[in-house]
């Protein structure tokens, strides 16, 4: 409720996940101090998050290519078409779940992140609505990330420079922008 910018849903839920994540470590580290179990597994889990967003953000690129180039497959009147575009897009679904298991799963220390992501990676549940999801939540956080640093890892900070892309046009566009030029 502290900011929400008209037409854009999917900045503002990414926002909202990216601040969510930073109130849950200040969170943590108030309570319970920078020696903790629980800072610690947080902080093991935001690399891991870190990871994964880049992860899932490459492969929904490269998926999103792929549907352009079998546009016509997808939205084809002949049955046999129609399914040859639904095997091959299960088999490239599937190329992500293996993707996954082989590239990123050996590199992810926390056993809750992998447990869930696991669950949701196996080729047998993964589909558009899950990817979709992914977009909508923790699609390239890396923009955020890099203002955050900028701004000295101070979120209200952070909250008033996010305030101040409502009027632009394309906020996702401007902090892109903004993002590029940081360290």
């Amino acid at each position: 409720a502290t900011l929400y910018i008209k037409s854009h849903a999917d900045f503002n839920e990414r926002l909202a996940s990216y601040i969510g994540g930073v109130g849950a470590d200040l969170f943590f580290l108030e309570r319970e101090g920078a020696a903790s179990r629980t800072v610690a597994a947080e902080r093991e889990e935001k690399l891991d998050e870190q990871s994964f967003s880049k992860f899932i953000s490459e492969e929904i690129d490269s998926l999103s290519r792929w549907y352009e180039a079998h546009a016509a497959e997808a939205k084809s009147d002949t049955v046999k078409t129609h399914l040859a575009f639904n095997d091959a897009r299960t088999v490239r679904l599937t190329e992500i779940s293996k993707k996954y298991e082989t590239v990123l799963r050996p590199k992810i220390k926390s056993q809750r992140y992998a447990k869930i992501l696991q669950r949701e990676l196996d080729p047998a549940t993964l589909n558009n609505a899950r990817l979709l999801a992914w977009k909508l939540y923790v699609y390239d956080m890396t923009d955020f990330e890099r203002v955050y640093k900028s701004l000295g890892h101070d979120p209200l900070k952070l909250i008033e420079f996010a305030k101040s892309l409502e009027k632009e046009d394309d906020p996702e566009a401007k902090l892109k922008a903004i993002a590029s030029k940081l360290p």
